[in-house]
């Protein structure tokens, strides 16, 4: 999804290989939880 206007241009996407608590995710300006899942939480 793009969201943007004059000022400002933001992209969301959804990281599939994304895991929780994981030392080895990329670094993000944000990651949204919108469930406030932890890691256990997909066991």
């Amino acid at each position: 999804m793009i969201l943007q206007n004059e000022i400002c241009h933001i992209e969301i996407n959804i990281d599939e290989t994304y895991t929780v608590d994981s030392v080895d995710n990329r670094h993000y300006d944000v990651t949204l939880n919108p469930e406030h899942y932890r890691q256990n939480d997909f066991k």
